[in-house]
């Protein structure tokens, strides 16, 4: 603000123009067979076959662009191009074959069922990376530079001197290339995007195993082993120039020797993923007014990237591992991972007023104030999410007991400050200037747990004189009944002294909710 306001050159500056309209297109085809085969009276087989395709984008107009690392060339969209008009190969080996069975021996009398199934899926993945229309030579450009520590880097003299905002900041170069056609990246320190050509679609191997038990009449118990494992899941990492702590370039490109402004987004399909859980349930179907349903889950996600989108860093190319010549640290807790989880509903009929279990022969009138009502509860209760530590975005170096000591929980601190520091190691070792990796691992720690309580009270009166069927229902619910506080995790900067540790956030108030509904 200073720079700016006695004309001096500004510190970092940055420009874009979008281009466009674009216009893309992608297909999604699907064909399968499948086939319920009762092999025995207790015995039911679940046969199929799966085959997805899925195409990579195409412009109308081929206004998109792909960078080739071998030649540190843009590639422009084309019939004559490695890759066509979308720039990709499509993935022809999408085929998922089912099996699924029901075993129930017949000395249970049908009260006890064996499930089991697995099954191979495909999928596409979204990300918070541009489309290849952001690319340049499609209309789309951007720069920055940052005139006052590499000066060698800005494009654009006027930058350098003084009251650069009287004359306006210069335009971001735009270029339309002709389809078909490449040329040399650009060097300004804009937007580049690479998508790795050698498309290969998400493959999930789902599987299953489950125990059925009805124990007494209406009531259910279950339990049972639910497992998943992702392969070539969508990566994003700078493979270009950039000394963010936590997501750095990979240098696996240098457009500019001896710059650190040159940043490059790649798409990978490198990524893989695990999930493993003991589930169960407790259900009593509705009767006699009532239904229940409980259920508890055990379980453990891991993966090796947050994928297209992540909360880390400033941009999208930020989401790469923190030591891009070590990607395998990254493995560890998704940061999606609920490790347990309980939950229990009931719908309750209350048994009052005509016809039920108390009153039933009672007045209208009487009925029409106390009859009819239904109570109904949700609750939830699950451990809290997963976070890191970090220091200017990147991971820490572990150096004591994060344990809080009495002064931090005092001050609603769930961590020990003085048992992190900054990383020390340099990510390349022979360059002053490296980013750094530190010696903890990615999600290590998790926030407070977290308990939610819905509830509902509905009035249900009937309009026998329009039909036997027509019902007006008041409802009243209330959301987070007991207001709980609901954290997520905390600040996790050791930079910020004041609120690192201490968990500002705040989940879901109490709400409360007025309305009716026509049932017929």
């Amino acid at each position: 603000m200073a720079n700016f306001l006695l004309g001096y050159r500004p510190g970092f500056i940055t420009r874009g123009n979008p281009g466009g309209p674009y216009f893309q297109s992608s297909r999604e085809l699907a064909f399968f067979v499948q086939d319920d085969w009762k092999a025995r009276p207790d015995l039911t087989l679940n046969l199929g076959l799966r085959y997805d395709i899925f195409t990579a984008p195409t412009e109308r107009f081929n206004r998109q662009s792909n960078f080739d690392p071998n030649t540190n060339t843009i590639v422009v969209a084309g019939d004559s191009v490695p890759g066509g008009r979308d720039l990709a190969n499509t993935d022809k080996n999408d085929f998922g074959p089912r099996i699924g069975f029901a075993y129930s021996p017949q000395r249970f009398n049908s009260k006890v069922v064996v499930r089991g199934g697995f099954g191979v899926l495909y999928a596409t993945d979204i990300s918070a990376a541009q489309p290849l229309t952001a690319n340049p030579g499609t209309g789309a450009a951007s720069y920055s530079c940052n005139p006052i520590t590499n000066a060698a880097a800005c494009a654009f003299p006027v930058l350098l001197g003084r009251d650069p905002f009287d004359v306006g900041i210069p335009l971001a170069p735009v270029t339309v290339a002709a389809p078909g056609s490449s040329f040399a990246a650009p060097t300004s320190g804009g937007l580049i995007l690479f998508n790795d050509p050698n498309r290969k679609d998400e493959m999930y191997y789902q599987y299953n195993l489950t125990l059925q038990y009805e124990f007494r009449p209406g009531w259910l118990a279950e339990v049972a082993y639910v497992g998943s494992a992702g392969r070539n899941l969508l990566v994003l990492q700078n493979i270009g120039t950039g000394n963010d702590e936590g997501g750095p370039g990979s240098r696996t490109v240098i457009l500019v020797p001896g710059s650190s402004s040159n940043p490059i987004t790649a798409t990978r399909y490198v990524g893989s993923a695990s999930y493993n859980a003991l589930q169960s349930k407790l259900e009593k179907r509705f009767a006699k007014g009532l239904s229940v349903l409980a259920t508890y889950t055990w379980a453990h996600a891991i993966d090796n990237s947050p994928g297209g989108i992540c909360s880390n860093g400033a941009s999208a190319r930020d989401c790469g591992p923190d030591d891009p010549l070590r990607p395998e640290l990254e493995r560890a807790s998704s940061d999606t991972d609920v490790r347990q989880r309980f939950t229990f509903s009931n719908v309750y009929d209350l048994p009052f007023g005509r016809g039920k279990r108390y009153g039933s022969d009672m007045p209208k009138a009487l009925d029409l104030v106390v009859g009819g009502f239904q109570f109904n509860n949700i609750l939830t209760a699950q451990t809290g999410p997963d976070y890191n530590v970090t220091c200017n975005g990147g991971r820490v170096d572990l150096i004591g007991d994060p344990t809080p000591t009495a002064a931090d929980e005092g001050a609603g601190r769930q961590l020990n400050r003085a048992a992190f520091r900054c990383a020390q190691t340099r990510i390349f070792p022979t360059d002053p200037n490296s980013p750094h990796i530190g010696s903890l691992g990615r999600n290590v720690f998790r926030g407070q747990n977290q308990f939610y309580w819905d509830a509902s009270l509905f009035k249900n009166i009937g309009i026998p004189s329009i039909s036997e069927d027509f019902k007006v229902q008041l409802r009243f619910s209330a959301y987070n009944v007991l207001n709980r506080v609901n954290r997520s995790f905390p600040n996790g900067d050791i930079n910020n002294s004041g609120d690192f540790g201490r968990d500002t956030s705040e989940q879901r108030r109490r709400q409360m909710e007025f309305s009716f509904k026509l049932i017929f």
